[in-house]
């Protein structure tokens, strides 16, 4: 069962309560390793069309929860248009130890002319 605080940020993700509301509730929910909120995660990681900090954030978030699912949606990465997009996703790579995504890593180096961050 979901606790109290849990159900907060899931329902702030939800419905309309604004941007930092929003911010902070997929960073919390990371922080908690929500199983629950991983569908809505995965939304907003994956809707071209939202926010890019929520993005990002929901890719770091389901880092955190240890959901590596998601990470196929992204792939191939130099097919991804957004940079911090695939900063995130390579970061998302390292904390998971997810090391069957490696050569997909690899693959982005050798093909892309694009810099990336990672910090």
């Amino acid at each position: 069962m979901a606790g109290y605080y849990e159900e907060i940020y899931i329902e702030n993700i939800f419905k309309d309560s604004g941007f930092e509301k929003k911010l902070k509730a997929i960073k919390e929910l990371g922080k908690m390793q929500s199983k629950n909120a991983i569908p809505k995660l995965k939304e907003i990681a994956q809707n071209s069309n939202a926010n890019i900090n929520l993005r990002l954030n929901s890719i770091l978030a389901l880092a955190e929860i240890g959901d590596r699912t998601f990470i196929t949606k992204f792939l191939p990465l130099e097919n991804q248009q957004d940079i911090e997009i695939v900063e995130a996703i390579i970061i998302a790579i390292g904390k998971l130890r997810a090391t069957e995504y490696i050569m997909e890593f690899e693959k982005f180096i050798n093909s892309s002319n694009k810099d990336i961050k990672i910090t």
